[in-house]
Order: structure tokens, then C-alpha cells, then sequence
């Protein structure tokens, strides 16, 4: 399986961005050809998976946060995830490495 781990505060500007994406959104022009190839060609499937809120421990206590409003803390979730799929060696597709109409 491949993965592609993102944040956002909005997933369905995000995937509007994806399927319609501005002459200057390098990534979502890179992740709709991704998608579509994977798709359209090869007739594979796609699924989302969303984070909808933090829990934690805190002094040995359990704690949780619903929703993630701030930016700094999804680009941290973001990151953490990503390093629990590379942990377990998974395959990543972030980043502009992987071939043209691959995901």
C-alpha cells in the first residue's frame, strides 16, 4: 500500500483543490495526476482515512482535544504520522520523488 499524509482545516476545499487545482498548486496538480492514474488506468481504489481530534496523557491522566484548529498541531499530527508509516516501513508518497502518475 501507499500512503500520502496531509493536513488541512478543510477537506472539501482540499479535495476541490485536488480535482481542480490553480496552474501554481504544484502538489495538488502532482496528487490529482497521482490519483487519477492510479484510478482511471490501473483501476485501483483510494480511501481517506481523517483525524478529528487528539488524545494524550497527561500527568498519567488521560486527556483528549476535539478538532484541530491550529495549524502548528496538524503539521504535527501530519509529521507524527508520518513517521508511524515509515516506522513500519510503509510506502510514502509525499514529496516530489515518486514517479509522475503513481501514488
Amino acid at each position: 500500500m501507499r500512503y500520502y499524509a496531509g493536513e488541512t482545516d478543510n477537506y472539501r476545499r482540499r479535495f476541490v483543490h485536488y480535482a481542480k487545482p490553480c496552474p501554481t498548486q504544484s502538489t495538488n496538480i502532482r496528487m490529482r495526476d497521482r490519483l487519477l492514474g492510479r484510478l482511471n488506468v490501473k483501476g485501483g481504489q483510494a480511501s481517506v482515512e481523517v483525524a478529528t481530534g487528539i488524545a494524550f496523557m497527561r500527568d498519567g491522566q488521560p486527556m483528549a482535544v476535539d478538532g484541530v484548529p491550529d495549524v502548528f498541531v496538524r503539521r504535527l499530527l501530519e509529521n507524527a504520522a508520518l513517521v508511524t508509516l515509515a516506522a513500519v516501513q510503509s510506502e510514502i508518497v509525499n514529496g516530489r520523488g515518486y514517479p509522475a502518475g503513481e501514488l
